[in-house]
């Protein structure tokens, strides 16, 4: 069977550049059976959607996360904000999956070949339901490690700019390429932000835990260049689903129960 994470050769890709649907589709379920389950509401409406744009119709998401996983199902690009609404998370960690993972070694360099890496903001912006700050740029690279559980990106904030919050199992390490950036936490859900540490360019950096909300928020009057490190690979356990209806801590990749032949 086709792993579905070797495959960018195979598929056509948009007049953007960025293919037209996710390519490494283990990655993406290995991240959102790492999230919280959503409730029977919201899976029901998700499925509802998966039946009128696709023509797929699943019992339940554990049935759709395994024929994802399995690569048998396509998962269309058009379909990444459905996904980062129904999961509660940055559609940037969505878009990441867009681009194919690769079992064994990785090398992707960006200077002096930038076409090694893809314009991730561009690509959030051309999709109907997702928002981008203006003067926050995202870039990651075309190539990921296949079950690394690790997403790379390249983070340009412009001056008095600050990133969206957002949340995700595991943690994160932040280099400052140029510039002075702070990390910050939410005190509360919903509520304001404390200043967790600041880092500037060269010689410091930031590893912390990104289970939280957090963001990263440039003060200063002049640019910053970061390089981030998004490290997926955490106990799922400590994912406690808040959504009404639901008895599981987090999703599971399970295959379909088969029937068992009755003896005549």
């Amino acid at each position: 069977m086709d792993s579905g994470e070797t495959a960018a050769g195979r598929h056509r890709q948009s007049a953007k550049g960025s293919p037209n649907e996710i390519l490494n589709r283990l990655g993406l379920a290995r991240l959102l059976t790492r999230l919280p389950v959503p409730s029977k509401r919201d899976s029901k409406r998700f499925l509802d959607t998966l039946h009128s744009e696709m023509s797929k119709k699943y019992s339940t998401l554990s049935q759709w996360l395994w024929q994802v996983a399995t690569n048998q199902a396509r998962v269309p690009k058009s379909l990444i904000p459905a996904i980062s609404e129904l999961y509660q998370v940055f559609d940037f960690l969505i878009c990441q999956f867009l681009y194919p993972a690769v079992a064994g070694q990785v090398v992707v360099t960006r200077d002096p070949r930038p076409e090694n890496w893809a314009d991730l903001t561009a690509i959030t912006r051309s999709l109907k339901g997702t928002q981008s700050p203006d003067d926050v740029h995202y870039e990651i690279p075309k190539r990921n490690l296949a079950c690394s559980d690790i997403a790379i990106s390249r983070l340009t904030l412009g001056a008095e700019t600050t990133t969206r919050d957002n949340q995700h199992p595991g943690c994160e390490w932040l280099l400052p390429l140029s510039g002075t950036v702070s990390i910050e936490y939410a005190a509360m859900p919903g509520g304001s932000f404390e200043k967790l540490c600041t880092v500037s360019a060269p010689g410091q950096c930031a590893y912390y835990s990104s289970d939280k909300a957090h963001r990263v928020c440039n003060y200063s009057s002049e640019p910053a260049e970061l390089f981030l490190v998004r490290f997926y690979a955490e106990d799922r356990n400590r994912y406690k689903h808040s959504g009404e209806n639901s008895k599981s801590r987090v999703s599971k990749i399970t295959p379909p129960k088969k029937r068992s032949a009755r003896l005549k």
